[in-house]
């Protein structure tokens, strides 16, 4: 224990319960919000950790849960291209994604690594179709841009045995259609509800796996 904690403990039933609460929650360093990196994401308007390093703009843990479970080996398709593609890209041997923001795609393809190949694919019936285009197996598909729901059900026929769906967003009840179809397929579901970088409210990401798959669920 510092100083400042052990002074701060004997004076912490004086402070008004306002002003302790946003202290202990913005700045004390073992705070959820300042280890997580969440409130240097605020700040910056971007998906980063505690040092800056790009993170998914997937839940804590999920992010969390994820960290040290990808095989180096592992080939990845992404719908949707960000500091996630950044992320995945030190963990995973290939990433493919895809991206239908023009302006987003030339501000940020710039920035990825040899092991990405980043497409512009603004048509929205041929993004639906990217993965399955691009050919498989896939061993994780990561559904994060737009339209979702087909998106992923177009994607299943190439995604490997062990291969598992992540879908970020899944507390949105339009894409909760999909939970019907991936169940049809032998998916179960692993949902991660929490906190986010930069925003403040609660979501959920969600992992679809069958048995034997690569993350060991």
């Amino acid at each position: 224990m510092t100083a400042w904690q052990d002074m701060y403990r004997k004076v912490r039933g004086t402070i008004p319960t306002p002003a302790r609460n946003l202290g202990e929650l913005f700045l004390w360093r073992e705070s959820f919000l300042r280890s997580t990196g969440w409130t240097r994401s605020r700040r910056e308007g971007a998906a980063v950790d505690v040092d800056g390093d790009p993170i998914p703009w997937y839940t804590y843990p999920a992010i969390r849960f994820l960290e040290d479970r990808i095989p180096p080996t592992t080939r990845l398709f992404e719908f949707g291209m960000g500091n996630s593609t950044l992320w995945w890209s030190r963990k995973a041997k290939q990433i493919i994604t895809c991206e239908g923001d023009q302006g987003w795609f030339d501000r940020i393809a710039s920035q990825m690594p040899d092991n990405v190949e980043a497409l512009l694919i603004p048509d929205s019936d041929s993004y639906v179709r990217a993965a399955v285009d691009r050919g498989g197996p896939f061993d994780i598909v990561v559904v994060d841009g737009r339209r979702r729901v087909r998106c992923c059900r177009n994607s299943l026929p190439v995604i490997s045995q062990a291969g598992v769906v992540i879908w970020d967003d899944f507390h949105r009840p339009y894409y909760h259609e999909g939970r019907a179809f991936l169940a049809e397929a032998g998916y179960r579901e692993l949902p991660f509800w929490g906190m986010t970088p930069i925003t403040a409210r609660e979501s959920c990401t969600s992992i679809f796996y069958r048995t034997g798959n690569l993350l060991g669920i």
